[in-house]
């Protein structure tokens, strides 16, 4: 069965290391971009099946990112992370494709979750000894 490839994508180096270790150990392949410019050309070179995207980062912020992402790759899902969520934000991001807007600081366990709801057959995480 092959993994669900998700692209992380977040300024934040921290951020972005700590979702991949999270992902990864939960069955998904991840690749990693820090700005909108490099997730364009990793989606390209990729095919990610999801991305997890940031909205405030620098040379091309996330909302625009979501519009050129799904350009490339129309029914790609993608989940957008903000420090600050308003009314606007959010009208805008549904209206772009945005499958779901998480406010940070975000439960790891959140993300994991709209992933396995929207790529079902994605590997189960391993489970746990009682």
């Amino acid at each position: 069965m092959t993994k669900a490839r998700v692209l992380i994508v977040d300024d934040e180096s921290d951020f972005r290391a700590t979702v991949a270790e999270y992902l990864n150990a939960d069955g998904f392949e991840v690749v990693e971009a820090e700005d909108g410019v490099e997730a364009l050309e990793k989606a390209k070179r990729t095919a990610p099946t999801a991305v997890v995207l940031d909205v405030m980062m620098p040379r091309l912020g996330g909302l625009q990112t979501l519009v050129a992402l799904r350009q490339v790759i129309p029914d790609l899902m993608v989940v957008l992370v903000t420090g600050v969520l308003d009314p606007e934000l959010l009208r805008r991001a549904t209206a772009a494709g945005a499958y779901a807007v998480l406010l940070k600081p975000v439960a790891l366990a959140a993300i994991s979750a709209i992933l396995r709801d929207a790529f079902p057959a994605a590997p189960a995480p391993p489970s746990t000894p009682a």
